[in-house]
């Protein structure tokens, strides 16, 4: 089988904290997804919406953090591959820790995807490094575990862009 490469779907995220107490937070978000993918095996063609509510605890010395949160993710308008619309329940009990200049974690989400009333429950673990003081480089593997497996497994390299200034020690 040979690899299938080029660019994914383009995302962008909007996170507001509702509350915290301590090292505790919860908030909610919303994820726009840009149907920009150069392959219909890579990205979805569909232009979705995914709004999220979550919690997070920041664990001592800013060391690493947990988190749970839900999120329902479904398409708008049209689908430039003509796949049939999105409409998906995640759940994320996220696990990391942090270092000065990385990252490393467990980022599963148990997705349930409500057209084919089909659950998902991948091993998926990313690792990131800082490679400038607001920007980090990541690799994401993930490998679905079911015996039907709902999608290939998948291998990504990531670009994020903090755009707030500095973070808050807790």
């Amino acid at each position: 089988m040979v690899p299938v490469t080029g660019f994914d779907d383009m995302s962008l995220r909007a996170l507001y904290i509702l509350g915290s107490k301590g090292r505790w937070f919860n908030g909610v978000g919303l994820k726009m997804i840009f149907t920009t993918s150069t392959d219909k095996s890579i990205g979805s063609g569909a232009w979705q919406l995914q709004p999220a509510y979550g919690i997070l605890n920041i664990f001592p010395g800013n060391k690493g953090s947990f988190t749970l949160g839900i999120d329902y993710r479904f398409s708008i308008g049209g689908n430039k591959y003509q796949n049939s619309s999105i409409s998906v329940l995640g759940i994320a009990p996220n696990i990391d820790y942090w270092a000065d200049k990385f990252y490393i974690g467990y980022y599963p989400t148990f997705t349930y995807n409500f057209k084919n009333a089909v659950w998902s429950f991948p091993i998926d673990v990313e690792a990131g490094y800082r490679i400038l003081k607001q920007c980090w480089l990541s690799f994401e593997y993930i490998i679905p575990i079911e015996k039907n497996k709902p999608f290939k497994n998948e291998f990504g390299i990531k670009l994020r862009v903090d755009v707030l200034k500095g973070r808050k020690k807790v």
